[in-house]
């Protein structure tokens, strides 16, 4: 019996050019610490006062006008401002969505840096009204806060839904876009009510990442923790580990979970490392004796909106509507 794959990859955009003749330093690893509250907060705006103060994970930020040349180095960021209609005009250079790869060949944009680690010669060299970073680039703020207005939209994604509510909130407040942002929330929970609608019948999960052979998981609480704790998925395994890479396990593991859904997310994928595909690195005797994998129900996801732009509303959107699509195709069949 073959796996289906319910979800339509998208291939992610190769790495582009680096920046030409400014040297960029090596990229750090994935960060993540505890932030403040994103909710915006009004400054007092009237006629008399135009001026707003934004709160966000490093602090807070006046605005007297609506920031026009805006920088931001987070693609689950770039997605949201796209969204709201805000025109982003830099962006990092590097493992670009195919959505927004266009982006990177439009003449006016340029690259400030990479995901994790921005040009700050760039930044200073061509002066923007606004920067933006988010959890991989969130330690640069100061740096970059000393060189420009900046703010910190981090998402803590123990909290990826609530938090990410609250950054597009904030992004609305700050681009004067608050109608779209509370348009784009509105359709989001739609969608949950629709999943948790068909989640109490589903059957438990377990959620994978695979990087090279190795497997890791994740549970309630935890990076990826949304699909139980907001989707309504019932656990198939107690994750003990709260690693931003998750729970180091083996093919017994799973199999003793036996999960009636296996949703795989495939790092090397998302990151272009050239490794073993997580269908290569799952196709064995012990996988396939699980329930996922007899009942057609393992999920190899879109590594774009789960992995390397895995907050923000509009990520989050996409990966609830693939979850709503693969619910409602599991239970046809």
């Amino acid at each position: 019996m073959l796996v289906t794959t319910w979800l339509s990859r998208r291939a992610l955009a190769l790495a582009v050019a680096t920046f030409a003749a400014l040297g960029l330093a090596a990229c750090t690893g994935d960060t993540e610490t505890a932030y403040l509250d994103l909710a915006p907060v009004l400054g007092g705006a009237t006629d008399a006062n135009p001026s707003i103060v934004i709160e966000h994970a490093q602090g807070a930020l006046t605005f007297d006008t609506i920031p026009e040349r805006v920088y931001a180095l987070d693609w689950g960021v770039i997605f949201v401002l796209t969204a709201l209609g805000v025109e982003v005009q830099g962006i990092p250079e590097n493992l670009a969505p195919d959505a927004l790869a266009p982006l990177l060949v439009d003449p006016n944009t340029i690259t400030v840096g990479t995901l994790h680690e921005p040009c700050f010669e760039t930044i200073a060299a061509n002066p923007a009204d606004l920067v933006i970073v988010a959890s991989r680039s969130a330690a640069h703020f100061e740096e970059l806060a000393s060189i420009a207005p900046t703010i910190d939209a981090s998402v803590v994604t123990s909290d990826n839904v609530a938090q990410s509510k609250a950054q597009v909130r904030m992004l609305g407040e700050i681009f004067g876009r608050q109608a779209k942002a509370e348009t784009l929330i509105a359709d989001f929970e739609a969608t949950i009510a629709q999943i948790t609608a068909l989640t109490d019948e589903a059957g438990d999960a377990l959620i994978v990442l695979t990087s090279g052979a190795n497997v890791t998981a994740f549970g309630p609480g935890g990076r990826f923790g949304f699909l139980h704790d907001d989707l309504g998925f019932d656990t198939a395994a107690l994750i003990t580990e709260d690693d931003r890479h998750g729970q180091s396990i083996s093919f017994e593991f799973v199999l003793e979970a036996d999960p009636a859904w296996l949703f795989v997310i495939d790092r090397d994928a998302a990151i272009n490392a050239g490794a073993d595909s997580a269908q290569q690195v799952l196709d064995n005797a012990i996988i396939q004796m699980t329930r996922a994998y007899q009942n057609n129900r393992i999920v190899y996801v879109d590594t774009t909106t789960w992995y390397l732009a895995g907050t923000g509303i509009v990520s989050m959107q996409s990966v609830a509507d693939d979850v709503l699509t693969v619910l409602r195709a599991g239970n046809a069949g």
